[in-house]
């Protein structure tokens, strides 16, 4: 009789252990991926990082070939996302920025964005993380949408909206204050429908902060002195294409600049050093319905996502025109909003 129970119990364990490892969690289970056709560059090796409302996946690509599955997920955190230099990935969720450890789900620091800060003698309110941005010294910047009082204004009289870039030391954790602050835009609260559209961030290997913003006015700024006061504006780009920048790239002397507009949605490609109103060079994509927050840039392929089609497109960032995707990765309910290349 106890050898019966013992059998009895062994198999139980097995046959919960069996049912236990079948089931896959939620966010599994919405993602179907399809891929068509594989035609990335055989150099192409890695991971793609594609955000969507439920979490972050990461799919392997091993010489120009994307797998139809995520290796690793991150629940619960999205737009934006981006990847320093030394691959961690850093992800959005409210007012909180998780960093994690390279290849990994661990979460190696925090970095919350106060509510409420002060810049002299305005007193700001934060309305939302917009974009975000390392530097080649690891240090983190943050654009965030944001109401003010106007300096010397009294009893708050206004109030003003704007773009604030937040700029964090390299080991910053928890509620650490940013060691620097740039304000980008300000102007009359009939601009407050603006404060969390469009933004755009990225820093160069000169650390001049490259920001577009559609807050006040729609344009690119190059900021440099990022830790002094005032700022000093070195380019503004503008021009009736520059409808809504929602994400930007350097890459091969380039801005790549993501133009959110529905249907209409291209990347356009201007030099980096541009000033003014340059013509860009269009890409778009065939069948793409509008684009998301975020491209990404990698071995002459560009990234892009398309949270109306449930799709990433990737496409040569080198031509110009409609192009027909090298890999349409389709994710099921996912609505991507966000990718990004890295090891």
């Amino acid at each position: 009789m106890h050898s019966r129970v013992l059998a009895f119990n062994l198999l139980a364990f097995l046959v919960a252990c069996r049912s236990a490892s079948s089931v896959t969690p939620p966010f599994y289970s919405t993602q179907i991926v399809h891929i068509e056709p594989a035609a990335l560059p055989s150099t192409l090796s890695g991971h793609l990082y594609v955000a969507d409302h439920a979490g972050i996946q990461r799919f392997p690509i091993a010489r120009g070939l994307l797998s139809s599955r995520a290796d690793l997920l991150y629940p619960n955190v999205s737009t934006p996302i981006i990847l320093d230099s030394t691959n961690h990935l850093y992800a959005t969720s409210g007012m909180k920025i998780y960093v994690y450890v390279p290849g990994s789900t661990k979460v190696a620091r925090t970095v919350t964005v106060p509510s409420t800060f002060s810049v002299g003698v305005d007193e700001v309110t934060v309305f939302g993380v917009k974009s975000l941005a390392t530097d080649n010294v690891g240090r983190l910047y943050v654009a965030i949408g944001a109401r003010f009082c106007h300096a010397g204004s009294v009893g708050c009289s206004g109030p003003y909206g704007g773009e604030f870039v937040l700029v964090y030391a390299s080991n910053a954790n928890a509620n650490a204050s940013p060691a620097s602050i740039i304000q980008v835009s300000g102007c009359t609260g009939s601009e407050f429908h603006a404060l969390l559209d469009a933004s755009s961030l990225v820093v160069d290997q000169y650390r001049y902060v490259i920001v577009g913003t559609t807050v006040c006015t729609t344009a690119i700024y190059t900021i440099a002195g990022t830790f002094y006061t005032p700022e000093t504006y070195l380019r503004t780009v503008t021009g009736s294409w520059l409808v809504k920048p929602n994400g930007i790239v350097l890459a091969s002397g380039e801005l790549y600049i993501d133009i959110t507009n529905g249907p209409s949605s291209f990347v356009a490609a201007i030099p980096a050093t541009a000033n003014g109103s340059p013509v860009p060079r269009e890409i778009s994509v065939s069948g793409e319905k509008s684009f998301g927050r975020g491209i990404a840039i990698a071995d002459g392929v560009l990234f892009t996502a398309d949270p109306t089609a449930n799709a990433v497109y990737a496409v040569s960032s080198l031509a110009s025109g409609v192009q027909k995707p090298l890999i349409l990765l389709h994710i099921s309910a996912g609505s991507p909003t966000d990718v990004k290349v890295g090891l």
